[in-house]
């Protein structure tokens, strides 16, 4: 990577501020002179200027690629100041919604790569044909379709896991137990405009009373496969709201999790996709792990995982630093719990004062942490986190104290 100048593009939100470090590194051993970030919340902010006579500020949190393509759209008309410089590295927390354009350098595979492979249809048959474990489903072209398949699905399959082609962190899936059901999901995904005219669906057999872990890995651009660890996620309706980290002994067989999740960053290197991923599985005691999902992108946990790397995560992910030894991950000596802070949509939020910071957390300096994103009052339009909160358990500590200190640490008061 050759660079000029003194900048480069951080198109992350602000969960992934810890990973800056790291990425400064990358550049500065490759001659880049003390880079310093442009950031993507800040070049299009979440919030605006206050629009209320109470003086609150309106969040709109936009989806990753729809900032990606803002940015692009900006490049284009020249409106940010840094256009100038003859070189500007990029790193995004995906690579959809970018395009290439002289004078930028993408951290990452080509933009139609990663598109291709966000498709969940794609990557079920994909992994079908690689032998990977995968629930039983099938896939409909259209809503008319989903509606004429779904009486004898559901006779043969008692529930369905419904969700489009295309979407991230659960907001577009849904659980169909009726016709009634479908209809209101139907609704609702029209309504949120994840599945336009023309998309398909995957529709998965529903599998009761599993949990649900994530397996991460890193492909570099040379093919190398490299996988990190596994986490619990926890979710709320079926959405993304944290995670749990080591996962907890018998609760999923690690060793097959950490298998699958090698095997399919190899599925994806064949595709021609470096960078990281995560893989979504479900598992039950006592049953083979199932395959629900693959994310081409950095995932809501990398953060966390990265502090522990034994060598640098993006000089990895470029392919010019290996690590010496392996795994990547030391032993954990203790058990994380993070979430997001959710807000409800049309609800206004005060405030609240920082408790520590995620430097400070994953540097051992502190045992927990809240951190909320702004610091004047907020109504939520469009958003899905406020703020980060976690803390570090003992790894004897039970999973009941895990669970209430994520079941209110999520929660924000409402003003």
């Amino acid at each position: 990577m050759q660079t000029s100048g003194a900048l480069f593009v951080w198109l992350f939100d602000q969960r992934f501020d810890a990973l800056i470090p790291a990425f400064r590194r990358f550049l500065a051993r490759r001659g880049f002179p003390d880079p310093q970030p442009v950031l993507g919340y800040r070049l299009f902010p979440d919030t605006e200027d206050p629009v209320a006579k109470d003086g609150s500020l309106v969040l709109r949190q936009e989806l990753p690629e729809e900032i990606n393509r803002r940015f692009i759209r900006a490049w284009d008309r020249g409106d940010l100041p840094f256009r100038r410089l003859d070189i500007i590295p990029l790193a995004a927390f995906t690579m959809s919604g970018l395009e290439p354009r002289e004078g930028l350098c993408l951290f990452g595979p080509a933009p139609w790569v990663s598109d291709a492979l966000n498709n969940k249809v794609r990557q079920f048959q994909w992994l079908r044909d690689a032998g990977l474990p995968l629930p039983p489903f099938f896939c409909c072209r259209d809503r008319e379709i989903l509606r004429r398949e779904l009486p004898a699905r559901l006779r043969a399959w008692g529930a369905l896991f419904v969700q489009p082609e295309v979407s991230a962190g659960g907001s577009g899936a849904g659980l169909v137990r009726t016709i009634e059901d479908l209809d209101g999901y139907l609704t609702r995904i029209a309504a949120s405009g994840l599945a336009g005219a023309g998309s398909r669906f995957l529709v998965t057999r529903y599998v009761p009373g599993a949990l649900t872990f994530s397996g991460h890995g890193l492909v570099s651009r040379g093919g190398a496969v490299f996988v990190l660890g596994v986490d619990e996620l926890l979710l709320d309706n079926f959405q993304f709201d944290g995670f749990l980290y080591p996962i907890f002994p018998g609760d999923g067989d690690e060793e097959a999790l950490l298998n699958l999740t090698g095997r399919v960053g190899c599925v994806l290197a064949a595709k021609g996709y470096w960078g990281y991923f995560a893989v979504d599985f479900l598992s039950r005691p006592g049953r083979a792990p199932l395959i629900t999902e693959i994310n081409v992108r950095f995932a809501g946990e990398a953060t966390f995982l990265a502090a522990n790397l034994r060598c640098n995560l993006f000089g990895v992910l470029w392919g010019d630093e290996r690590p010496e030894s392996l795994p990547l991950l030391p032993e954990p000596e203790s058990r994380i719990a993070v979430t997001k802070i959710r807000p409800a949509i049309g609800e206004m939020y005060p405030p609240e004062e920082d408790r520590s910071t995620v430097a400070a957390f994953l540097a051992g300096q502190a045992d927990a942490f809240y951190i909320r994103y702004h610091n004047r009052p907020v109504r939520i339009e469009a958003g899905h986190f406020l703020g980060l909160a976690g803390r570090r358990f003992r790894l004897q500590d039970s999973r009941s104290d895990m669970d209430f200190f994520y079941l209110q640490s999520r929660k924000a008061a409402v003003a």
